[in-house]
C-alpha cells in the first residue's frame, strides 16, 4: 500500500471488527463449555447425533471464524501490513487475530515519518484539551489545521526520502542521471513498494536463482523494465 494512504491524524481503529470478534469468542467459549458439560455428564465427547443445537452452533461458529479470517485480510491490507501473515494468524487463532488487528494502528516503517505523526497527534490532542469548552465548529477548525500540518510534514519527509533513494540509485549506476522525471518517479515508487532492508534479509536462498522474478542476490522483486535490481543494484540483463 502507498504510504500516503497510511498517514492519518487519528489512529486506526475498527470497532465493528472488535465487537464482532468478541461476539465470536463468546460463542466459541459457549460451545466449548457445552462440550465440557456434556463430556462430564455423559463421560463422552458430544457428536452431531447427540443434539441438534450443538450441530447448529459448531457450523455457525466455523462460518463466523472464516468471515473473521477474510476480515483480518482486509484490515491488514488497509493498515499496511502483510495480508498473508494475518490470514495464517487468523487460521490458527480465529477471532483473536481479528481482535488484535482491529485495535492496531497503521503500520509505517519510516521511523522519522512515524515520529512526526505521533508528535502531530499529541499537539492536536493537547490543543483540543485546552479548548474543550469551545463549540464543534471550533474543534473542526483545529482538526483541519493539524490535518494540513501533518500533510505538510509528511510530504517533506517523503520527498526527502525519495531524493535520498534517487541519489543512491544514481550513485550505484541503477538509474542514468539523464532519465526523464516520469521514469524516475516510476522507479522510485517501485523501490518504495519492494525494497528489502538489510535487516530483513536473513539468509541467501538458493531458490532465488531459479526464480526469474526476483533478484538472485537479495531476493527482492525485480522490475521488468530495469536492467538492475533496484534493491541491491545487481545487474540482471
Amino acid at each position: 500500500m502507498e504510504i500516503n494512504k497510511l498517514i492519518s491524524l487519528k489512529p486506526h481503529r475498527n470497532y465493528k471488527a472488535t465487537i464482532y470478534s468478541i461476539a465470536v469468542l463468546a460463542l466459541y467459549i459457549y460451545v466449548y463449555a457445552l462440550m465440557v458439560k456434556h463430556t462430564f455428564k455423559n463421560n463422552s465427547i458430544p457428536t452431531f447425533e447427540d443434539f441438534d443445537l450443538f450441530e447448529i452452533l459448531v457450523i455457525t461458529l466455523w462460518f463466523l471464524i472464516i468471515i473473521s479470517i477474510f476480515w483480518s485480510y482486509r484490515i491488514a491490507k488497509q493498515t499496511g501490513r502483510e495480508p498473508a501473515t494475518w490470514i495464517v494468524i487468523g487460521f490458527f487463532t480465529g477471532p483473536i487475530g481479528l481482535l488484535i488487528l482491529s485495535l492496531k494502528d497503521y503500520q509505517i516503517k519510516n521511523t522519522e515519518l512515524l515520529d512526526s505523526i505521533k508528535m502531530t497527534r499529541q499537539e492536536y490532542l493537547k490543543e483540543l484539551r485546552c479548548n474543550r469548552n469551545k463549540d464543534s465548529d471550533f474543534s473542526k477548525g483545529i482538526e483541519q489545521k493539524y490535518h494540513q500540518l501533518l500533510t505538510e510534514r509528511a510530504a517533506e519527509i517523503i520527498t526527502k526520502e525519495k531524493v535520498e533513494t534517487l541519489k543512491e540509485l544514481v550513485e550505484n549506476g541503477v538509474i542514468d542521471p539523464d532519465t526523464d522525471l516520469k521514469e524516475k518517479e516510476r522507479i522510485i515508487k517501485f523501490v518504495e513498494l519492494n525494497k528489502i532492508k538489510d535487516s530483513e534479509i536473513e539468509k541467501w536462498n538458493p531458490e532465488w536463482i531459479d526464480d526469474s522474478s526476483i533478484c538472485p542476490a537479495c531476493g527482492a522483486k525485480l522490475d521488468k523494465e530495469s536492467n538492475n535490481c533496484l534493491n541491491c543494484g545487481l545487474r540482471i540483463k
